[in-house]
């Protein structure tokens, strides 16, 4: 083969080896991007849920607050009624003692 032949061929070589380095590189940076890629749309479709449990908590907050203290007051009745009872109990057993 002629000297020109010989070292355009062997140029060729050393630039084929370079880009074959070069695409592998590339595969590599690629799968991490895809790989960071898949974890950060993971990451925000967490982020969405919990966005959305939020909001539905916010939404139903008023009504929730307003049953809460309904609740409340319902059960301060019946302890009042169950001390009224317990009162009226003995005062009874007092009556019937004598």
């Amino acid at each position: 083969m002629n000297p020109f032949a010989q070292s355009q061929y062997d140029q060729i070589k050393v630039l084929m080896k370079k880009l074959s380095g070069d695409l592998k590189e590339y595969d590599r940076r690629l799968e991490r991007a895809e790989r960071e890629r898949e974890e950060m749309v993971k990451e925000y479709w967490k982020i969405s849920y919990e966005l959305n449990t939020l909001r539905q908590t916010v939404k139903h907050m008023p009504a929730l607050k307003e049953e809460n203290e309904i609740l409340r007051e319902k059960n301060a009745q019946s302890l009042k009624l169950a001390h009224d009872i317990l009162n009226y109990a003995k005062t009874l057993s007092g009556v019937i003692e004598r």
